[in-house]
């Protein structure tokens, strides 16, 4: 597991126990401060548990001035996309991630 997603694991943890055991909490470090928090912990959870750098779609572009290469479009955030276009010849697959004889035979996950 990634060490970011293995901290954001652990920020929702946080965020669960504060809530399993809120009337103690609440009691010692006041109702403002255990709400906050608690969401505080679980948006850094949320922040470090999210997905960034996968690829959404590779496409050829046809026209253009940039006729003949690719076009990656590429998720920076949960919201939030960016499109790179690269020439094919700076563009491959490091390795892939699936298995061959598993599902649909033309789907691979791989890293590029």
């Amino acid at each position: 597991m990634d060490p970011s997603k293995l901290k954001g694991l652990g920020y929702f943890g946080v965020a669960g126990m504060t809530y399993a055991y809120f009337p103690y909490i609440a009691a010692s470090l006041g109702y403002t401060a255990t709400m906050f928090g608690m969401s505080g912990a679980s948006v850094m959870g949320m922040l470090n548990f999210q997905e960034k750098d996968i690829i959404n779609s590779i496409e050829f572009v046809t026209e253009g001035e940039h006729k003949g290469k690719l076009k990656f479009n590429v998720s920076t955030s949960p919201v939030a996309s960016k499109d790179l276009i690269v020439d094919q010849r700076n563009a491959q697959g490091v390795y892939s991630l699936g298995n061959d004889d598993m599902g649909e035979s033309d789907i691979d996950n791989n890293v590029v």
